[in-house]
């Protein structure tokens, strides 16, 4: 209210009403991992920071070429050859720690050429022998780092056919530990590895569905992070279980006494199994069931199950996996009772992605183990969480008590409408809202919703009924 003296009239504006309340992004993926930096531009080159890739142009700027051993640049073809979506790539390969050095002497071949032992080379240094006349790059020969392959210049001072001497330094992901992973915030506020995560929301304003760190996710330690992170995020942990795992291994790794253990029983844990191979190569199933996520999300909704898609890139699996969709005791069904999301091939299918609860099943028989209700669980509650920020601190008035439940229910109609819900209300009672609550500016609701389980068993009951032959007498 104005102090001024005013002989008149004024006319002061107030929002009352719903408000409308948007479903926040949801085919959102985030990559931890290690990735050859050093190959791309000095000013793309990241450690322990987030940067949002949304294309295969992006993935080759930021993270460079797949190279052996590591992580992120396989994971990225792997996400992104299901389509488009967003991921949020966190690289722990630090190129100034993570390096080994080799020295080799090596005949340039007829053509002028050698390659290294080791590609990804950080510096080299080239001489006739060692201590000896050393050559000049981009004068004498030009290097490849991505692939350690050197080439003679012909006007350069290198001899044909020459014996040479390489002293370099290339990248070793093989040096990053668990603690480079897990990550920490550091005396200055840094946040590096998974701990860097939390930045994500403010950076992007977007919130990860799915955490990943394939090729670290069956160890221990890198596994608990994962979840620990996906509770604070409130997004599913997609775990892979350890290369060579048996299926008996597998089943086995879910009790107390496994030579594995994958004994949890979290809501936010997905455990994938087994590895697949894609172009003659064994690749985590992680990698591979997220891009088939995010495809589903974006193209069919992300209340959608991605169980019985196609897995599109993926030519065979680690081990054969039985299935057969009227048998319980079929390897694929005894995997899915375990827990586990695993991927199945049939006559004329291609191979499929399995399973549709986390590994809180089958401890916890709540809807809520079906993966596809976790996610619209978490998805609603971000949509509201988002939507009531303009009515905190605002007066707590009837008024107000009814926009929110206005703007809350008109929601989840139109939730119910896409498909998302099967049925849902919000609502506000005196019950729930004592004289001493509301005077402490404590208002509470109550959310009530349902979204669609997925059909996930079918049963028909079949009579041979006797009473069908009297068709036979009719005319």
């Amino acid at each position: 209210m104005t102090t001024s003296f005013l002989h008149g009239v004024q006319i002061q504006e107030v929002s009352t009403g719903a408000r409308p309340i948007q479903t926040p992004p949801t085919a959102v993926i985030e990559l931890v991992g290690t990735a050859p930096v050093h190959l791309v531009a000095p000013t793309n080159a990241t450690v322990n920071k987030p940067v949002l890739v949304q294309s295969d142009r992006d993935a080759a700027a930021f993270f460079g070429p797949d190279l052996p051993g590591y992580t992120i640049p396989q994971a990225l073809r792997a996400i992104l050859d299901f389509g488009a979506c967003s991921v949020v790539v966190i690289n722990v390969f630090d190129p100034a720690q993570h390096q080994a050095w080799a020295g080799e002497t090596i005949d340039l071949a007829p053509d002028g050429t050698l390659t290294l032992a080791h590609p990804g080379v950080i510096s080299a240094t080239v001489s006739r022998n060692p201590g000896e006349q050393v050559y000049t790059a981009g004068t004498d020969y030009t290097l490849d780092p991505a692939t350690g392959r050197i080439v003679r210049l012909p006007n350069g001072a290198i001899p044909a056919g020459a014996s040479l001497s390489v002293d370099y330094s290339y990248g070793d992901p093989g040096q990053v530990q668990n603690g480079d992973l897990v990550g920490t915030t550091t005396v200055a506020g840094v946040r590096t590895g998974l701990q860097a995560s939390l930045d994500i929301v403010h950076l992007f304003n977007l919130k990860p569905r799915i955490l990943l760190a394939p090729g670290y996710s069956a160890q221990a330690e890198i596994r608990n992070a994962l979840l620990g992170m996906a509770d604070k995020l409130k997004a599913h942990a997609y775990l892979d279980a350890p290369l060579g795992l048996t299926f008996q291994q597998a089943i086995e790794s879910r009790g107390p006494s496994g030579a594995v253990d994958l004994n949890l029983a979290s809501e936010r844990a997905v455990l994938c199994y087994p590895f697949v191979q894609v172009a003659g190569m064994l690749e985590p199933y992680s990698q591979n069931l997220a891009g088939l996520a995010a495809s589903v999300d974006l193209n069919e909704g992300f209340w959608v199950s991605p169980s019985n898609h196609t897995l599109t890139r993926v030519e065979a699996l680690e081990r054969p996996i039985s299935w057969s969709l009227g048998d319980p005791s079929c390897e694929a069904n005894q995997l899915n009772a375990a827990g586990f999301v695993t991927a199945v091939r049939g006559y004329g299918t291609g191979f499929l992605a399995w399973g549709n609860r986390s590994a809180a099943w089958p401890t916890s028989t709540d809807p809520k183990t079906f993966i596809c209700v976790r996610v619209v669980a978490d998805v609603l509650h971000e949509a509201v969480e988002r939507a009531m920020l303009p009515f905190v601190d605002k007066p707590l008035n009837r008024a107000i008590l009814d926009a929110v439940r206005e703007s809350v229910n008109t929601y989840l109609t139109t939730l119910i409408r896409q498909g998302a819900l099967v049925g849902s209300a919000c609502t506000w009672t005196p019950a729930d809202n004592p004289e001493s609550e509301l005077a402490l500016g404590h208002a509470s609701f109550q959310l009530s919703f349902m979204p669609p389980t997925p059909m996930e068993e079918v049963t028909f009951t079949s009579t041979v009924d006797t009473a069908w032959l009297a068709n036979l007498y009719q005319p």
